[in-house]
């Protein structure tokens, strides 16, 4: 059931990433705009298309509120500080040749955090438990 779940995730979240990876990658080539202010765009926008696509399709049993909103807003700060961080760190090693394979390697990273406290804290479903 987790593998079958994980697999819907990975779905939905495939359009999110497209967006996020998208648009960080497009303002940093066409809008020359910095590294990590294009991938906070572009985390933003992925984020709320993988909030509204999860909560209708993947997880669809959830207890809605906004209390679960406002955490999951904070899960993204630390997910983008994250994110951010470790291509910061994958610049300093690999080269600033390879950002785009740091981008794509954080955002991987980022994306099974993302399943992890999705599935098993925000959006808990009531006969998982």
């Amino acid at each position: 059931m987790h593998f079958q779940k994980f697999f819907y995730f990975l779905a939905t979240v495939s359009i999110g990433f497209i967006i996020d990876f998208t648009i960080s990658i497009g303002l940093m080539l066409y809008a020359n705009v910095g590294t990590s202010i294009a991938v906070i765009f572009g985390f933003i926008f992925g984020a709320i298309s993988n909030y509204l696509l999860n909560q209708k399709y993947v997880f669809q049993k959830v207890n809605r509120n906004f209390k679960k909103l406002i955490i999951y807003i904070m899960f993204m700060l630390i997910l983008i500080f994250i994110r951010i961080s470790l291509i910061n760190i994958m610049n300093l090693i690999l080269s600033n040749d390879l950002l785009f394979l740091s981008v794509l390697i954080a955002s991987l990273v980022t994306l099974i955090i993302n399943f992890l406290v999705s599935k098993f804290y925000l959006f808990i479903e009531h006969n998982d438990v």
